[in-house]
């Protein structure tokens, strides 16, 4: 395979400015979103895709997606619709449902609580779980993945069986979100410049060349750029052992989803300090 060039476009002064928390997760994204339609994109397409965010500043992330960013809460009217809406085709759901709203409102007959029992002991649909028809797309509609909780169990053990439904749901997933997004991860990822070696290593796969680890090292961490305790660090075996590794794991819809909880949330928070500190002026 043929040694690539570094291109006229790679400007490492634009990939070493620092990003926002919305930013980060816009390159995240992008080039997620790349990997995932690569495959069925001919070459031209690949490359007018990777031209949209190769070397390009990212606009922030349109983050309002829920109105609520905490990831636990009760259900309300939209949840309950989209979990509804899963089940109008089924016939011993229509039944029930049909049951349930004959008498909101109304003092129900004493049938109906055997009524109900049998609609749900004789059908098998009735007894699927709810992610089952909603599927994991259900956060995109509404809050989350419907789950019940019975309040009548001590904390200690709700907290053990949550733990225990968790795994088993990332486990079908075929995902780990051991720990939320921090500082120390954006610092991480800006400091061994993934996005920037991201880019190189497209355009190489693109063209059919290669770069190598001292190329990647020249482009990447320049003996300018270069802090001075890290001045006898082998910036080659920086790109093989942290920097391509690294890249590897964050570049993921997995990465993206968890900075999109992370800077809702922080968005929330921070409004909710500000709004605070404004009605303490007020009242002074």
């Amino acid at each position: 395979m043929a040694k690539a060039e570094i291109p006229k476009w790679f400007n490492l002064e634009t990939y070493q400015i620092p990003l926002s928390h919305d930013q980060w997760g816009v390159s995240i994204d992008m080039r997620a979103m790349y990997l995932d339609v690569k495959p069925l994109l001919s070459k031209k397409e690949q490359i007018d895709f990777f031209k949209v965010f190769a070397g390009r500043l990212p606009e922030d992330f349109a983050v309002e997606h829920h109105t609520d960013p905490f990831p636990v809460r009760s259900m309300n009217a939209a949840d309950l619709a989209v979990i509804s809406a899963s089940w109008s085709n089924d016939p011993a759901w229509q039944m029930l449902f049909q049951k349930v709203c004959s008498v909101v409102g109304k003092d129900a007959p004493a049938t109906l609580l055997d009524e109900v029992v049998a609609i749900y002991q004789e059908a098998p649909s009735m007894k699927k779980e709810a992610l089952e028809n909603v599927g994991w797309l259900a956060p995109e509609f509404c809050h989350g993945v419907p789950i019940t909780v019975d309040l009548n169990s001590d904390d200690e053990t709700l907290k053990l069986a949550f733990s225990v439904w968790l795994a088993g749901v990332r486990s079908d997933m075929n995902e780990r979100f051991k720990k939320p997004i921090s500082e120390d991860d954006f610092q991480k990822w800006h400091k061994y410049r993934i996005l920037a070696a991201f880019d190189l290593y497209q355009l190489a796969d693109i063209t059919g060349t290669r770069f190598t680890n001292s190329q990647m090292a020249n482009a990447l961490f320049p003996p300018a750029s270069v802090s001075i305790e890290d001045r006898d660090v082998d910036m080659g075996e920086r790109i093989r052992k942290v920097t391509k590794p690294l890249m590897d794991q964050t570049i993921t819809f997995e990465t993206v989803r968890l900075i999109r909880a992370t800077t809702r949330l922080e968005k929330y928070l921070g409004q909710v300090i500000e709004d605070e500190k404004n009605t303490r002026e007020i009242l002074k």
